[in-house]
């Protein structure tokens, strides 16, 4: 089917959908012409395969291209796709984590954020490091100057000088500075070093 020529300006956002501008502002369609999204805005991108940035009045917030469903908070700055389904938001030099439906992992009040994998997100706020869980639970305050993967499963915390073990199977500290240093012995296992025995 062919859609007659009718718009000022159009981009190519995917293989199924161009966002077109029309008098009003920009506005996505299909290959057959159909609107996507109700009303036009100020700009409009893609974020992954099932979403669109969508700015409005120099705020941008999240929309589903299936169904319209505004998600998350508005954000002054920016909305970024992460692989793995998640969005980074930017707001007054800050940063936070969303998931596809638009909850909040991370609260936009971090420097940095790092998907670690699916279900552990660390966070940077003042130079320090912390974590939160999928469902936006802190499982780790922000008080470590720098973290280290061991294998799979452990993370060793470093904090003015001192060392700990956080388990992510765990999900927690389980050994608080008990021990001078760990190393990666395999992905299930860390030796522990106290004054120079392992």
């Amino acid at each position: 089917e062919v859609v007659a020529p009718q718009y000022d300006d159009l981009r190519l956002l995917d293989s199924l959908r161009f966002a077109v501008r029309v008098e009003e502002g920009w506005t996505v369609i299909d290959l057959d012409g159909e609107y996507l999204l109700r009303r036009p805005y100020d700009r409009v991108k893609l974020l992954g395969e099932g979403h669109l940035g969508i700015q409005d009045q120099r705020r941008w917030g999240i929309v589903e291209i299936e169904g319209g469903k505004i998600l998350g908070p508005a954000v002054d700055e920016s909305v970024t796709y992460l692989e793995g389904g998640y969005f980074l938001v930017e707001q007054d030099e800050r940063q936070g984590l969303l998931d596809l439906g638009g909850q909040l992992i991370v609260p936009i009040e971090a420097d940095a954020i790092k998907v670690y994998r699916d279900d552990f997100f660390l966070f940077q706020q003042n130079q320090r490091w912390g974590a939160r869980n999928r469902a936006g639970a802190l499982l780790l305050e922000p008080l470590y100057q720098n973290l280290q993967a061991l294998g799979q499963n452990f993370i060793k915390l470093y904090a003015k000088s001192r060392v700990s073990l956080f388990s992510l199977s765990a999900g927690r500290i389980i050994n608080d500075r008990a021990y001078d240093d760990f190393y990666s012995f395999n992905p299930a296992y860390v030796l522990c070093k106290k004054e120079r025995l392992l």
